[in-house]
């Protein structure tokens, strides 16, 4: 990963996308969301917890060139 946002390209905006063991670099149309974002990484949209740069986020809101979206499992259980 590099610390520098990288620059928006005449097709669009590059994200990082993460998850545990896997982190892909994919380049998105400006304007597109999280979850495609998550498409284009070869993602499904469900049984995560979203962050973008650290903070939470959801599917529908829109990331920007140079952001970091990361998927957390979920987890469901309990006694």
């Amino acid at each position: 990963m590099t610390d520098q946002p990288q620059t928006p390209t005449v097709s669009g905006i590059k994200i990082t996308v993460v998850s545990i063991g896997k982190q892909r670099t994919v380049t998105i149309p400006a304007g597109s969301t999280n979850a495609d974002a998550l498409t284009a990484a070869g993602f499904s949209e469900v049984g995560y917890a979203l962050t973008l740069n650290g903070v939470g986020t959801q599917l529908h809101e829109r990331p920007d060139n140079g952001d970091i979206l990361a998927l957390t499992p979920k987890v469901d259980g309990g006694c």
